[in-house]
């Protein structure tokens, strides 16, 4: 109990590896205690590949939060996810900025749907940039023409000439996208 209380991990990873069994009453207090201190994936690791512990939302969600994104992939993979349950899990990803895993969620879950993709990335004011820019170079085929995909754009400040692209291509259109649209890109695309 001393070397979880004081996060000794040298003595955790010893008592996890080789006594599980006997302080498999304590499993609840030592993970949230190995989520709190660092570097620790290996024994996440260990447990997870011998089912000494439950794979849940809390412990995926902290995986993302810890940035432990092997771990998550390789859980994820381990239990039998509901194809909506990914939604779950776009906030922290949006807040940790982790494209590795929003490119995993997009690449891996069948049957996504990216329209919810688009309408859930709007609502965040955090710069989105980057997760915009995996969507247009890897997923722009499956967004959806009917999609907000132009709101998300202007928001977040993308290239005004894909900004044209999308318009041309009859991608969904507001008042407020054609407003912005006449007033700012129209003006530079004619003076150019």
């Amino acid at each position: 109990i001393t070397s979880i209380k004081y996060n000794n991990i040298v003595v955790i990873k010893y008592l996890v590896t080789f006594y599980y069994d006997n302080i498999i009453h304590l499993s609840y207090k030592l993970i949230s205690y190995m989520m709190c201190s660092n570097n620790n994936d290996d024994l996440f690791f260990y447990l997870v590949q011998n089912d000494k512990i439950t794979i849940n939302d809390n412990f995926l969600i902290n995986c993302i939060k810890k940035e432990y994104n092997d771990l998550f992939i390789f859980s994820y993979e381990k239990i039998d996810f509901n194809e909506y349950k990914y939604k779950n899990y776009l906030p922290y990803i949006y807040k940790n900025n982790n494209i590795e895993l929003f490119n995993y969620i997009l690449k891996n879950i069948p049957n996504i749907n990216f329209q919810f993709i688009i309408h859930d990335m709007i609502k965040y004011n955090d710069n989105m940039f980057s997760f915009i820019s995996l969507l247009l170079n890897k997923y722009f085929d499956e967004i959806p023409k009917e999609s907000l995909f132009i709101k998300l754009c202007i928001k977040n400040k993308i290239e005004h000439t894909i900004i044209k692209h999308l318009v041309d291509n009859d991608y969904k259109c507001t008042e407020e996208d054609n407003n912005y649209f006449i007033k700012n890109i129209s003006k530079k695309i004619n003076t150019t």
